[in-house]
């Protein structure tokens, strides 16, 4: 009975903190393009494993680490309003980047975005994300008896190697 109680309680106190809350505009990484910022990293990730290497995600990460300082220093708030001007959205120039551990999505969509936080001078209240592409995805497969045997197949190791090209995008908001 005090466990109802207790739940009943927290959801009426939720409703009523989200009544008092306005609504809260929904925000997009959006990727600049060449003629706004004409800087990309391109880099490579390798993985293996007996199932489901991770090597987008690793050529992502390392893509996005050698474009943030070119993104945090040198994209300005003219290129950043311009960016989300072109996606018919604002520039969200919120103090709060809640995005670290959830960053939006992006615009075009991208397999990894990641927010890297404000830029300095001029810019310094604009967000800023890395969005990384697949450019190449290669695979291939050896026999490796340290793996489990899948349903009478021979136990394989995958090898992965993905090269990611990433690029700056700015935080924006519908309006």
């Amino acid at each position: 009975m005090a466990v109802k109680s207790l739940k009943c309680g927290s959801i009426a106190f939720a409703s009523m903190v989200m009544m008092t809350i306005p609504a809260m505009a929904t925000d997009f990484c959006v990727e600049l393009t060449v003629s706004e910022f004409p800087h990309s990293a391109q880099r490579r990730g390798d993985d293996n494993s007996c199932s489901n290497p991770d090597a987008a995600n690793i050529a992502g990460e390392n893509a996005i680490n050698a474009i943030e300082p070119q993104c945090v220093n040198n994209v300005t708030l003219q290129s950043a309003a311009h960016a989300c001007t072109r996606a018919n959205l604002n520039l969200n120039t919120s103090p709060i980047n809640w995005w670290a551990a959830f960053p939006p999505s992006a615009k075009p969509n991208a397999f990894k975005v990641r927010y890297v936080g404000h830029g300095i001078g001029s810019a310094s209240s604009v967000n800023l994300c890395g969005v990384a592409h697949v450019v190449s995805f290669t695979r291939r497969f050896a026999v490796d008896g340290t793996c489990s045997w899948n349903g009478g197949s021979p136990p394989l190791r995958t090898f992965v190697t993905v090269h990611a090209r990433a690029r700056c995008a700015v935080v924006c908001s519908t309006p």
